[in-house]
């Protein structure tokens, strides 16, 4: 046991490169699609089912809240932390904070930073992942995946189970704490020799990215992300109408 335990949670980087759309990777992404159907297509019951709701905002507070003690636990107690990885400066890992903040305090912002982002990032992040060079089964494989479902699965919960509505307010708060944020990444990036939400280097085209000035690479990502807010921004809006008009549709007939 404690030699499973101890190969679980090894240290050491190997030569593991994850097999992109292999057996493994289809699995995850079927388990993603499955899971963000089942909240759309069961969130009227969850909504109108308190003990239900309760159970499932919890499940998926607690299961995030263990992932992030155990990630960050594991990231300074093993010696592997350092300001150019460990911090959490990629949008995802801020995003799971606000999911741990969005649920119990039941907080607007922290809801809005998480659907803007958790959507777009938990998406991209389990189409394409970014892994740790470590072979299966080790604990940040599990963190990554767990980490990003999670994230996703609770955007659309604050997304059709609680009807959160998108508002010109909420999208300017949002494009300003993710320009800001951006800002001081790359900052960190740059005292740090880090990649914080890859605003130095391109996790995937890096042929092609790579051989553009850093400036440049660094305003497309800053555009990319004003971008992806605005098109959810959009999106969001349309939603807002449809579930308006099913709403008075469904009290016109009772």
């Amino acid at each position: 046991m404690r030699q499973l335990f101890l190969h679980f949670f090894r240290i050491p980087k190997e030569d593991f490169i994850f097999k992109v759309f292999g057996p493994t990777h289809l699995l995850l992404i079927a388990l993603m699609v499955f899971g963000c159907y089942f909240i759309i297509k069961r969130s009227a019951e969850i909504r109108n089912n308190p003990i239900l709701s309760k159970k499932i905002k919890n499940g998926l507070f607690y299961i995030l809240l263990i992932e992030q003690i155990f990630f960050y636990g594991w990231c300074l107690f093993s010696g592997v932390f350092s300001f150019a990885e460990s911090l959490p400066l990629y949008s995802c890992r801020v995003a799971m904070i606000c999911v741990l903040i969005g649920f119990p305090f039941n907080s607007r912002k922290a809801k809005a930073i998480c659907i803007y982002w958790g959507i777009f990032g938990g998406v991209l992040a389990m189409v394409y992942p970014v892994l740790d060079p470590y072979y299966f089964p080790h604990f940040t494989n599990f963190t990554y995946f767990v980490g990003h479902l999670v994230l996703l699965w609770s955007a659309f919960v604050f997304l059709f189970v609680d009807r959160y509505h998108f508002t010109k307010k909420d999208y300017h708060y949002v494009l300003a704490f993710i320009n800001i944020f951006l800002t001081i990444a790359f900052i960190v990036d740059l005292l740090s020799g880090g990649n914080y939400s890859y605003l130095v280097e391109a996790p995937f085209l890096t042929e092609i990215f790579g051989k553009l000035p850093l400036l440049v690479y660094t305003a497309m990502v800053f555009a990319a992300y004003n971008l992806l807010v605005f098109i959810i921004y959009r999106f969001g809006k349309k939603l807002n109408e449809r579930i308006r008009s099913k709403i008075w549709e469904e009290n016109r007939q009772n």
